[in-house]
């Protein structure tokens, strides 16, 4: 619509005011739609924050039951992290073995190898009945 005023007469005046009437309606009407809008909003926002919420404890819950059921065995863990330092600590020897028969023509007497190998697996023994003991779910 125009806006036309004609300043000095009685019918520019009241198009002017019906003009400005129908302007601070159509504001008034905005405003409480931006307000419906706005609560709306808020409403959602809350009902976001409400579901993350929920999917953090689930993701939480879910993390704290694979860690105290877990995939596989606490034992059978530990045998293998023993089995791998085994093999690291034969390796090692075996090379030493080789290292100290080539630098001494000297033989190893077999008794008292065998004897330290029965100790060795002794104390391997011991350490796995400690992490056995150690763990949190000893069935």
């Amino acid at each position: 619509m125009p806006f036309y005023w004609e300043p000095f007469s009685r019918e520019g005046l009241h198009k002017q005011e019906k003009l400005l009437a129908e302007q601070i309606e159509h504001a008034y009407e905005l405003e409480r739609q931006l307000t419906t809008d706005v609560d709306t909003i808020k409403n959602k926002r809350q009902e976001l924050n409400a579901r993350k919420e929920t999917l953090r404890a689930r993701e939480n819950r879910s993390q704290a039951t694979k860690l105290v059921q877990g995939n596989e065995n606490p034992v059978s863990s530990a045998d293998r992290v023993l089995k791998r330092w085994e093999s690291r600590v034969v390796a090692d020897e075996y090379r030493s073995e080789q290292t100290s028969v080539a630098r001494t023509s000297v033989s190893v007497d077999p008794l008292q190898q065998q004897f330290e190998q029965q100790e060795e697996q002794k104390n391997l023994r011991d350490a796995l009945d400690q992490l056995i003991q150690d763990t949190p779910n000893n069935q």
